[in-house]
C-alpha cells in the first residue's frame, strides 16, 4: 500500500494551481500526495526554453488506483439515486464557477499548452457548453422511460434508464479543460461516479477541474482524478479496467492508444467510447467562393497549432479553380500573425519534421509561413503541394499546422480519396450551391461535415464522434447521455387470481 498524506478538504474555495505547484491525485475527496518520491514526475524540459517548465505531479500506482475505484464504486449507491435536479444544480454551479473565473482559467490553459489566445476563448466557451447543455438535458425526454406494448393482456412492460456504475473517463491534454469536463459531465448526469485520469502535458488544468467539482459540493468519490507516469499506463488502465465496478471508459486521443483501449476492455466484455484521431479533408468544388474556402482551409489547419482531432490536414481542389485557390491559400499564409507555433513536445516536432522531409524525397513543393526554427517546438504554418499518391502524408494524422492541396476532376474521385485514409472524424465542403454540398456530404463517411465553413467545429449539444479508424460511438447532448446508461425492462403482470 503507497503511503499518503491527505488533505481533506484539498484546496477550499476556487484554486488555480500556479505553475510550480506540486499536482496531487484526488481520492474520495481528498488530495494524495505519495510520502515516497518514486511515483512524482514532472515531462523533460524539451520545450521552448522560454515558456515555463511543465510542473510536478504525483503519479498512481497500483494501490492508489484501486484506491480511486472503490472510492467511486462506495460513492455509486447514493449518487445515482441522488434526484436529477440537484445533479443538474451542482453541475450548473461548476459552469457558474467557471464563468466567474475566465480570466485565470484562460491564463491557466495558455500557460501550461502554449497556445494563443483564441484557442483560451475555445476552451473556455466549449467547456461552459459542455457542462450546461448536459445539465439542461438531465430531465428531459432522453432520460425518460418507456412503455411499449405487450402482447400479454393486461401487462405493462416498463422501460427503465439507468445509470451503468464507475466510468473512466481519460482526457487529452490538446483541449485540457473541454475535454476533461466532457469526459466526466455525461456520466455524472445520468448517475455514474467517474475517475478521471488526466495527462501528464496538462496536470493543472485537469487538476484544477477535478478539484472545482469537489468545490462545488459533488460527494466524495462521485469524481477520483488520477495521473501517472507514461510508462505506467498500461498498469494504471488493466487496474481500472478488470474492476468489476467500472463498467465502461471513454477515451479521446491517438487512434494507436484507443485500438489499446479497445483490446483492454475488451478481454473484460468492457464497452468503450472512442473519440480518436482525423485525417480531416476540405473540399472545394469548382463553385466554391476561393477566398473564403482558403481562408477557413488555413486557419483549421492552423488552429491551436493544428493539434486538433479535427484539424484539416488536405484539401482536395477542382482542377477548375486550383491555381486561384493555390494563389489564394498562399496569400492567406503570408499573411497569418502568428507564423511560427509551438507543438507540445519534441517528439511532436520530429514527426511533423518527418512528413516534410519524405514529401520532399517525392519532390512535393513545401512553402512555409517563415523559415523553420532551429530551437525549441516551434514550428512554421506549412503547404504542401504535388505530393505525389504514395506518400506517406495521406494516411498519417499529421497533428500539426501542415496542410496538403491535392488536384481533383470528379466528385467520384473526390469521394474515392477522402475515405482513402480509413478515417472518418471531421470534413469541409465548399460550394455555393447548398444542394449539391448536402449531397456530397451525405456520400462521405465522417462523424461531421461542415458546409462553407472549417473542419472545426463542435458544440456541446451536437453528437461528436467518428468511424473507422477515427473511433466510434457519440459525446454531446443526448447521444452523449445515453452512452452511460442501461436499460432495464420491468414487466408488471395482471393480477392472476380468479
Amino acid at each position: 500500500m503507497a503511503q499518503t498524506n491527505g488533505t481533506t478538504n484539498g484546496h477550499a474555495g476556487f484554486y488555480i494551481p500556479p505553475k510550480d505547484a506540486f499536482i496531487p491525485l484526488i481520492i474520495d475527496g481528498k488530495d494524495i500526495k505519495a510520502s515516497s518520491t518514486d511515483r512524482h514526475f514532472r515531462l523533460p524540459d524539451d520545450h521552448d526554453p522560454t515558456t515555463p517548465p511543465p510542473s510536478t505531479f504525483q503519479g498512481t500506482d497500483k494501490d492508489l488506483t484501486l484506491q480511486a475505484v472503490e472510492s467511486a464504486q462506495k460513492a455509486f449507491p447514493a449518487w445515482s439515486a441522488t434526484p436529477p435536479p440537484q445533479r443538474r444544480a451542482l453541475l450548473n454551479a461548476l459552469a457558474q464557477k467557471i464563468r466567474e473565473n475566465e480570466r485565470p482559467i484562460r491564463a491557466m490553459i495558455k500557460e501550461e499548452i502554449h497556445c494563443n489566445d483564441f484557442w483560451t476563448m475555445i476552451q473556455y466557451l466549449g467547456g461552459l457548453s459542455a457542462i450546461e447543455e448536459t445539465a439542461a438535458a438531465i430531465s428531459s425526454e432522453t432520460m425518460n422511460g418507456q412503455i411499449p406494448y405487450s402482447i400479454v393482456p393486461g401487462a405493462y412492460p416498463l422501460v427503465f434508464n439507468e445509470p451503468l456504475g464507475v466510468i473512466l473517463g481519460i482526457a487529452p491534454w490538446n483541449a485540457p479543460l473541454i475535454l476533461s469536463l466532457r469526459a466526466i459531465c455525461a456520466p455524472l448526469a445520468t448517475g455514474n461516479t467517474v475517475i478521471l485520469k488526466g495527462s501528464e502535458f496538462s496536470p493543472r488544468t485537469h487538476y484544477f477541474v477535478a478539484n472545482l467539482v469537489r468545490e462545488v459540493g459533488f460527494p466524495p468519490g462521485v469524481c477520483n482524478f488520477l495521473l501517472h507516469r507514461p510508462q505506467d499506463a498500461v498498469e494504471t488502465f488493466e487496474t481500472i479496467i478488470s474492476h468489476p465496478a467500472v463498467k465502461k471508459a471513454n477515451f479521446t486521443g491517438s487512434t494507436g492508444v484507443g485500438r489499446a483501449i479497445a483490446q483492454g476492455a475488451a478481454k473484460y466484455l468492457k464497452p468503450v467510447l472512442l473519440e480518436l484521431g482525423g485525417k480531416n479533408i476540405t473540399i472545394v468544388l469548382d463553385d466554391a467562393n476561393i477566398d473564403l474556402a482558403a481562408r477557413e482551409s488555413l486557419d483549421a489547419a492552423t488552429v491551436n497549432n493544428g493539434q486538433v482531432c479535427m484539424s484539416t490536414d488536405t484539401v482536395l481542389v477542382h482542377r477548375s479553380v486550383a491555381e486561384s485557390f493555390s494563389a489564394a491559400l498562399h496569400n492567406a499564409l503570408k499573411a497569418t500573425p502568428h507564423p511560427e507555433l509551438h507543438v507540445i513536445s519534441s517528439k511532436g516536432r520530429q514527426n511533423l519534421d518527418k512528413l516534410l522531409k519524405e514529401a520532399e524525397s517525392h519532390g512535393a513543393k513545401i512553402t512555409q509561413a517563415s523559415p523553420a526554427s532551429s530551437s525549441g517546438n516551434l514550428h512554421p504554418a506549412t503547404l504542401i503541394e504535388n505530393l505525389p499518391s504514395h506518400s506517406i502524408y495521406h494516411t498519417t494524422e499529421s497533428f500539426g499546422p501542415l496542410l496538403n492541396i491535392r488536384v481533383v476532376d470528379t466528385e467520384d474521385e473526390i469521394v474515392d480519396l477522402f475515405h482513402e485514409s480509413g478515417y472518418g472524424l471531421s470534413g469541409s465542403v465548399f460550394s455555393k450551391n447548398h444542394l449539391r454540398a448536402i449531397n456530397l456530404a451525405k456520400r462521405l463517411d465522417s462523424g461531421a461535415i461542415h458546409i462553407n465553413a472549417g473542419s472545426v467545429h463542435d458544440e456541446g449539444n451536437f453528437p461528436h464522434g467518428g468511424v473507422g479508424s477515427s473511433g466510434y460511438g457519440r459525446f454531446g447532448g443526448c447521444w452523449g447521455l445515453r452512452e452511460f446508461t442501461k436499460t432495464k425492462t420491468v414487466m408488471i403482470y395482471p393480477d392472476q387470481q380468479h
